[in-house]
């Protein structure tokens, strides 16, 4: 969530925010999802207004996204290294 009013570049800003949150849940084992919430719907108006108006914050705010965190459901393995596939990288090509 951030204060649109003095910030051009909201949306950067939270995601950056929430990358770090994401991060950090790893660190610490903590299972986290990133729910979209900027430009969807939600059940009468949009997911941002309802979950501004449920938590009460002001209209100058903007929710781009939530984060669940909890308990992992599943350990996966690294990808090691020659699972890569090295003809999806590209250079100065597409």
């Amino acid at each position: 969530m951030v204060d649109t009013s003095n910030c051009e570049l909201w949306i950067e800003d939270a995601s950056v925010a929430s990358t770090y949150i994401l991060l950090a849940a790893e660190q610490f084992n903590i299972g986290a999802c990133w729910i979209h919430i900027r430009n969807r719907a939600g059940q009468v108006k949009s997911a941002d207004e309802e979950i501004r108006e449920l938590l009460n914050v002001p209209d100058n705010f903007r929710v781009l996204n939530c984060i669940a965190l909890g308990q992992k459901g599943e350990f996966k393995k690294e990808y090691s290294e020659d699972k890569l596939h090295i003809e999806n990288i590209h250079n100065d090509f597409f």
